[in-house]
């Protein structure tokens, strides 16, 4: 369980809106400035994504590690290419701009701080320890990739 939710804090990234994904060999993240995402400019993603978004995540090699469909009624559905585990739940707009997660298979509450540069989206865990980059696709690709059915692979 423990490894488990460390590959979860892991792969809860960052967000892009068809903007570049950081990746290695790009400048150096300190020497980029970010600027915190709010709870109204993350929520502002829904008028132009009225069906939804889904969020791609990356380390900072440039390579995938997650994949999370973020519906407008704030549920979500993770899929974690590390743990190889898929979990369903919602998203909570915490205190601070802080961006927090609730699966439903799990009691703890998950908090990042989202941060945007003319590069991309980036998170960073509450407790400061993970570092991840993000980007935007509209709509639900989990939907594009299995059909209809594509919620049932979240149960």
């Amino acid at each position: 369980m423990r490894a488990w939710l460390s590959a979860l804090f892991f792969t809860l990234a960052s967000l892009s809106l068809g903007g570049s994904v950081w990746a290695a060999g790009q400048e150096d993240v300190s020497e980029q400035q970010w600027v915190r995402m709010t709870h109204a400019a993350f929520r502002a993603l829904f008028l132009t994504h009225t069906e939804g978004f889904t969020l791609r995540f990356f380390d900072d090699a440039g390579v995938e590690i997650a994949r999370e469909f973020h519906a407008p009624d704030d549920s979500v559905y993770l899929d974690d290419y590390l743990s190889q585990i898929r979990s369903a739940g919602s998203i909570v707009y915490g205190e601070g701009e802080q961006f927090c997660y609730r699966y439903d298979d799990h009691d703890e509450l998950y908090c990042w701080n989202y941060f945007r540069s003319a590069q991309g989206y980036m998170e960073e865990s509450a407790d400061g320890d993970v570092l991840d980059f993000f980007e935007i696709e509209p709509g639900n690709t989990f939907a594009n990739l299995w059909g209809a059915d594509w919620s049932s692979r979240f149960r």
